[in-house]
């Protein structure tokens, strides 16, 4: 029986390269790029947003007499939904108050057998 330990050693290697500055760069990524791409992307969808909203405005021009007729029907039923909301809470404040002062005046009254 040895008693000697024996260690082991394992070797990793490093993912990372050296390109030619000297730099390294993880996994050999994103080597040459530069920030023109990403302006490029930008200006692409600024062109693409300013398009769609060529195309859109007179179309929304055109239905604007039809998105404002919807919106003065949509808030005159909300109004009149909120105005009948809020009578029938007066009316049950009001017969809830009006019954207690009949119960109130009733309690008042002497009665005589």
């Amino acid at each position: 029986m040895n008693n000697h330990s024996t260690s082991r050693q394992m070797q990793l290697h490093s993912t990372t390269t050296r390109n030619e500055s000297g730099t390294t760069n993880p996994q050999g990524r994103y080597e040459g790029g530069n920030g023109i791409t990403l302006v490029g992307g930008m200006l692409i969808a600024l062109a693409g947003t300013l398009t769609l909203m060529a195309v859109t405005t007179p179309i929304f021009i055109l239905s604007s007499p039809v998105i404002v007729s919807t919106t003065i029907v949509i808030g005159l039923y909300m109004t009149e939904f909120l105005t009948y909301r809020a009578c029938g809470v007066t009316a049950l404040t009001l017969f809830s108050w009006v019954t207690a002062e009949r119960n109130f005046f009733l309690d008042c009254i002497p009665f005589k057998p």
